[in-house]
């Protein structure tokens, strides 16, 4: 639901509520997960050698059972309140 694939950040959306379970997320120039938004959540993921932030989520998500490695900033990020 509201998740695009982009050119820089390996799986992007700005939608409220997405979901990501069970991948491999690798080689992005972005973020390798970029779920801007609030509510998101992301299980059973793996974001490796991405330019940027491995996982990324806004207010009220949850990041559990997920590996984050050789990201070049942060392995997770998420904002005030997560």
């Amino acid at each position: 639901v509201g998740t695009a694939i982009s050119v820089l950040n390996g799986v992007y959306s700005t939608a409220t509520n997405t979901t990501l379970r069970n991948g491999t997320v690798r080689g992005f120039a972005g973020h390798g997960v970029d779920f801007n938004s609030s509510g998101a959540v992301v299980e059973h993921v793996t974001v490796e050698n991405c330019g940027s932030t491995g996982i990324r989520v806004g207010t009220r998500s949850c990041v559990s059972d997920c590996l984050s490695r050789s990201n070049t900033l942060y392995g997770v990020w998420a904002d005030t309140g997560t």
